[in-house]
């Protein structure tokens, strides 16, 4: 399972290591590229750093993510300040240079992408592509989720996640079942 980048990672195992992922839950991985830049400037990303910098708080993070909730901006402010200026400023280039499309016409039946249905990351244009061009893995939406799937929409998401994780529980019980 892999959000955001995480997904992008998990979707580059999963296609490199086919033998290796019973299955890959790729949620709402970037779909830009060098045609599409990413949905957030640098510019943005460089803002937060700075804030993080001087010392920022839930309260500071609200004016960059206004609809999250206090604990998720709280989060954001405690851990951004750890974020090296140069790895974000080299994985958003890389959000605009690299291509996930290559990554998941690799996958098959055992990938399932779940996106928010309101996401500026993956639009349904994306998903009308994905679907296009490669059929197998399922696509799933969250309905009125964002890029945050699942801070936007936690109780869902995690429904979701329970229903996508289950069979594969049972199906490694009954393998360590059989002799």
């Amino acid at each position: 399972v892999g959000h955001s980048l995480g997904a992008r990672i998990a979707a580059a195992f999963a296609a490199s290591h086919p033998d290796r992922v019973d299955h890959a839950i790729l949620i709402d991985p970037p779909m830009s590229n060098a045609t599409r830049p990413y949905p957030m400037p640098l510019t943005v990303f460089d803002a937060q750093l700075d804030d993080a910098e001087t010392g920022t708080d839930a309260d500071g993070v609200a004016k960059f993510y206004p609809a999250w909730a206090e604990r998720e901006r709280g989060l954001r402010a405690r851990w951004l300040g750890t974020c090296a200026r140069v790895a974000v400023h080299e994985t958003h280039a890389n959000f605009e240079h690299e291509t996930f499309e290559p990554l998941w016409q690799q996958l098959g039946s055992n990938a399932t992408l779940v996106y928010g249905s309101t996401s500026p990351v993956v639009t349904h244009g994306d998903v009308a592509t994905l679907r296009s061009t490669n059929p197998a893995p399922a696509i799933l939406a969250v309905e009125g989720a964002g890029h945050m799937v699942p801070w936007d929409r936690p109780a869902p998401t995690i429904a979701l996640l329970r229903s996508l994780l289950h069979p594969l529980k049972l199906s490694r019980q009954a393998s360590a079942e059989t002799p």
